[in-house]
Protein backbone atom coordinates (compact mmCIF):
# COMPACT_ATOMS: atom_id res chain seq x y z
CA UNK A 1 0.00 0.00 0.00
CA UNK A 2 2.94 2.70 0.98
CA UNK A 3 4.39 1.88 -2.40
CA UNK A 4 1.04 2.97 -4.43
CA UNK A 5 1.05 6.04 -1.83
CA UNK A 6 4.58 7.08 -3.18
CA UNK A 7 3.72 6.66 -6.80
CA UNK A 8 0.97 9.11 -6.59
CA UNK A 9 1.20 12.48 -7.41
CA UNK A 10 2.72 15.34 -5.26
CA UNK A 11 4.08 12.47 -2.67
CA UNK A 12 7.30 13.45 -1.55
CA UNK A 13 8.76 10.91 1.54
CA UNK A 14 11.43 13.04 3.68
CA UNK A 15 13.39 12.44 6.83
CA UNK A 16 12.07 13.85 9.92
CA UNK A 17 15.73 16.17 9.47
CA UNK A 18 14.46 17.40 6.01
CA UNK A 19 10.76 17.89 7.60
CA UNK A 20 11.80 20.58 9.75
CA UNK A 21 14.04 22.42 7.21
CA UNK A 22 10.56 22.71 4.69
CA UNK A 23 9.06 25.57 4.48
CA UNK A 24 5.22 25.33 3.36
CA UNK A 25 3.63 22.75 3.07
CA UNK A 26 3.04 20.10 6.00
CA UNK A 27 1.87 16.60 6.97
CA UNK A 28 -1.54 15.52 6.50
CA UNK A 29 -2.94 12.47 8.33
CA UNK A 30 -4.90 10.12 5.80
CA UNK A 31 -7.40 7.68 7.07
CA UNK A 32 -8.96 5.55 3.80
CA UNK A 33 -10.68 2.49 3.85
CA UNK A 34 -11.04 -0.21 1.62
CA UNK A 35 -12.59 -3.83 1.78
CA UNK A 36 -13.91 -2.62 5.06
CA UNK A 37 -10.58 -2.08 6.83
CA UNK A 38 -9.30 1.27 7.62
CA UNK A 39 -5.59 2.38 8.23
CA UNK A 40 -4.66 5.92 8.93
CA UNK A 41 -1.03 7.02 7.23
CA UNK A 42 0.92 10.54 7.64
CA UNK A 43 1.92 11.69 4.20
CA UNK A 44 3.81 15.20 3.61
CA UNK A 45 2.13 17.62 0.45
CA UNK A 46 4.23 20.44 -0.48
CA UNK A 47 1.18 22.48 -0.90
CA UNK A 48 -1.77 23.09 1.30
CA UNK A 49 -4.62 20.68 2.77
CA UNK A 50 -6.43 21.09 -1.30
CA UNK A 51 -3.29 18.52 -2.39
CA UNK A 52 -4.29 15.81 0.70
CA UNK A 53 -8.19 16.30 -0.87
CA UNK A 54 -7.05 15.38 -4.31
CA UNK A 55 -4.35 12.89 -3.25
CA UNK A 56 -7.81 11.18 -1.69
CA UNK A 57 -9.62 11.81 -4.82
CA UNK A 58 -6.89 9.96 -6.55
CA UNK A 59 -6.78 7.08 -4.13
CA UNK A 60 -10.48 6.85 -4.86
CA UNK A 61 -10.57 7.02 -8.18
CA UNK A 62 -7.60 4.52 -8.70
CA UNK A 63 -9.43 1.71 -6.79
CA UNK A 64 -7.20 1.89 -3.68
CA UNK A 65 -9.58 3.01 -1.30
CA UNK A 66 -13.44 3.25 -0.76
CA UNK A 67 -13.27 6.54 1.10
CA UNK A 68 -10.34 8.46 2.63
CA UNK A 69 -10.25 11.63 4.45
CA UNK A 70 -7.61 13.98 5.60
CA UNK A 71 -6.70 16.00 8.61
CA UNK A 72 -3.46 18.18 7.72
CA UNK A 73 -1.48 20.28 10.51
CA UNK A 74 -1.22 23.23 7.83
CA UNK A 75 -4.96 23.72 9.07
CA UNK A 76 -4.29 22.53 12.60
CA UNK A 77 -5.22 18.91 13.38
CA UNK A 78 -9.19 18.66 14.08
CA UNK A 79 -9.87 21.76 12.32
Amino acid sequence: MLNDFLNLPGVVVLGKEEQRKVSGGGICRITHSLNGFERTDEAYFEGDSADANAFCVDLITAGHASSCGYDCAYDGYGQ
